[in-house]
């Protein structure tokens, strides 16, 4: 499975913004530390939004918070804001298997892997993703045995 540079971005965005906690982040100087463009790191933040995870203060002193505690905010939550649910080709459009009638089991498989992704996303909470960081665990820290 790949990981797309938007959904990696948006998982950098929560943790930079949960990291500040509860002092507003700026969206250029998000897309500076991130290095990307001003124009995408909104787009992101637009679909963050979306979702509930992120809001935005405006004014001088204003920025990115959080929508909800980082307690309560998982990876999980930011994969499906940004990649939405799994959706899989249908097997009469797509020719998945027509030759050895795979198509179901591969619809399966998938949908499985998946599943067992988000899984493991949805157990970790922003805080934990932070404080794996600030320990040098890396981003899953004791979450994955």
């Amino acid at each position: 499975m790949q990981v797309t540079a938007r959904l990696d971005y948006a998982l950098q965005t929560m943790l930079a913004v949960a990291e500040a906690r509860g002092e507003p982040t700026s969206t250029a100087a998000l897309a500076d530390r991130l290095d990307i463009s001003y124009h995408y790191l909104l787009s992101v933040v637009g679909e963050l939004r979306r979702a509930g995870l992120l809001r935005v203060r405006r004014g001088a002193a204003g920025g990115l918070l959080l929508a909800r505690p980082p307690e309560e905010i998982t990876l999980g939550d930011v994969v499906v804001a940004v990649d939405g649910p799994l959706v899989l080709p249908d097997h009469e459009a797509a020719d998945l298997g027509r030759a050895g009638g795979c198509s179901e089991y591969l619809r399966e498989l998938w949908l499985s892997a998946h599943r067992a992704m988000l899984a493991v996303f949805s157990e970790i909470p922003l805080t934990q993703a932070r404080a794996a960081l600030e320990n040098d665990q890396g981003a899953l820290g004791a979450a994955v045995p």
